[in-house]
């Protein structure tokens, strides 16, 4: 296997997920590890020169370097290097240091190689960013891409369909509160259950404006998502005001034809997976999350947490599991995504896949399985509980697995002693 066959793979996940071209990071792979028969390449896997710096807690590998003053003078020093098991941990250093720049700047000055589809532009805006103090390094990255045709690793990258999701409010911004509720709370829940469903897809990449409680400024929001180059944004909110159901909003100034199919498709899986709401409709409104953003964008607001009744559907995990599922629903239409050949979710188990220590409770749990008797039982005790009336109709068309079964029974259980 040739150096480029085994560091591709590393180059294609990493740079699918950090925004920068595959052909970029071998090329500078190939470049700069002299394709990776160098000192540091053989001794401790890392193929870009990358020093320890003063977070680095690995190994370190000491060697004397060539470097270049800004007259184009060589010179030598001994520095200290990281050393890696593999070349993975080499690759996504180097995209850690583009994505997040070097740590001491309150800006990144890698943000120019971020999202470039051009891998000329790209190893020009790396050398300007002052990656590397050798004058021609933008040349001979171009050429060693061209020579081996690199370009072929970039599809990946280049046809993935990006979506960003914004958790409204968070930090110190609660957003509307009632029941017991905050919405800051519901909508990270949510977002990051729809970033779990879209990773069963192909060719789609998530990012989420926060993925904790963290306080952001809509323009903080907005600019990431634009400077990502996101291809749909997506806000997602728990409304307050007296009023019941769920809604959702666009632009209510020129908007394009896509969003507005946009809106209708993620409009319609939202309202058919959670059916317990009332639909008020479709909406135009002048919002931020909507006004400034470059890319067809929606905001949705899944209840009113001020109204008991969507309160009590929104304090249910299931129920928030099927607003989330509605959005990515939404967006898998909307995009034509296909499901990945492995789901990466793991399922959970069911009937014979069960672990028993008690011969007893095996053959007990075989009884509930073959029982229609004790399953509609189950069905319904966990309806009356507050699950959905669907599962009532699931049943009856043989569509409820064993585990959906089982899981009903534990829950409407641990529902009916809280």
């Amino acid at each position: 296997m040739s150096f480029i066959e085994r560091l591709a793979p590393f180059a294609v996940k990493h740079g699918l997920a950090n925004d920068v071209l595959p052909s970029l990071i071998i090329a500078q792979g190939v470049l700069e590890s002299a394709s990776g028969t160098s000192e540091l390449a053989t001794k401790a896997n890392n193929l870009f020169g990358i020093k320890c710096g003063s977070g680095w807690s690995g190994e370190v590998y000491a060697k004397q370097t060539l470097e270049y003053r800004g007259d184009g003078t060589p010179y030598t020093v001994t520095a200290e290097f990281r050393k890696y098991p593999t070349f993975e941990g080499a690759v996504n250093d180097l995209c850690k240091k583009y994505t997040t720049g070097t740590g001491w700047e309150t800006f990144n000055r890698y943000a120019a190689v971020l999202n470039e589809k051009d891998y000329r532009e790209a190893a020009r805006a790396v050398c300007a960013a002052g990656y590397a103090t050798y004058p021609k390094y933008p040349e001979k990255l171009i050429s060693v891409i061209e020579k081996n045709v690199l370009t072929k690793y970039d599809k990946e990258v280049i046809n993935v369909v990006k979506i960003y999701i914004d958790p409204g409010h968070g930090g110190t911004d609660p957003g509307a509160t009632g029941n017991g509720l905050k919405e800051k709370d519901l909508t990270l829940a949510i977002s990051k259950r729809i970033e779990s469903l879209l990773k069963d897809y192909v060719g789609v990449q998530v990012k989420l404006s926060r993925a904790t409680d963290q306080t952001l400024s809509l323009k903080q929001r907005t600019d990431v998502a634009n400077s990502w180059g996101a291809d749909y944004l997506v806000s997602v909110h728990i409304n307050a005001g007296g009023g019941k159901g769920y809604e959702d909003f666009v632009f209510n100034g020129k908007v394009s034809d896509k969003t507005m199919d946009l809106q209708a498709v993620i409009h319609y899986e939202i309202t058919r997976t959670i059916p317990e709401f009332f639909n008020r409709g479709k909406k135009r409104k002048n919002l931020h999350m909507l006004r400034e953003s470059h890319m067809p964008s929606i905001l949705t607001e899944s209840g009113f947490i001020d109204n008991a009744s969507d309160a009590k559907l929104l304090k249910s995990a299931e129920f928030l599991d099927r607003v989330a599922l509605g959005h990515a629903n939404g967006i898998v239409k909307s995009f034509g995504l296909k499901k990945k050949a492995t789901s990466t979710s793991t399922p959970a188990k069911e009937g014979n896949d069960l672990e028993f220590t008690s011969g007893t409770l095996k053959k007990e749990w075989g009884t509930f399985l073959n029982s229609k008797a004790q399953r509609e039982m189950a069905v319904k005790e966990a309806v009356k509980q507050g699950y959905n009336k669907k599962w009532i109709k699931d049943l009856a068309e043989g569509k409820a697995a064993d585990g959906d079964i089982a899981a009903l029974a534990i829950g409407a259980l641990i529902r009916a002693n809280n």
